[in-house]
């Protein structure tokens, strides 16, 4: 039996974009506690996307990176 959570978030993102959305979140994250901006914050959907590993707009389109 799979877990739940394979089929409501599929893998669809290579290990590189992976590992780019982990750091750039990390970076605006960062910059949203040294700096306080709304903006910073956004950082916040790369980094989840890149650590869980699925991204909703990829599997709304049907699409993945290798």
């Amino acid at each position: 039996m799979t877990p739940i959570w394979t089929k409501l978030l599929p893998e669809n993102m290579s290990r590189t974009e992976r590992a780019l959305r982990v750091v750039v979140g990390a970076v605006l994250i960062g910059l949203a506690i040294g700096v306080p901006t709304a903006w910073g914050w956004f950082g916040l959907i790369p980094f989840l996307t890149g650590a869980v590993g699925s991204c909703p707009f990829y599997r709304m389109f049907r699409t993945q990176t290798p």
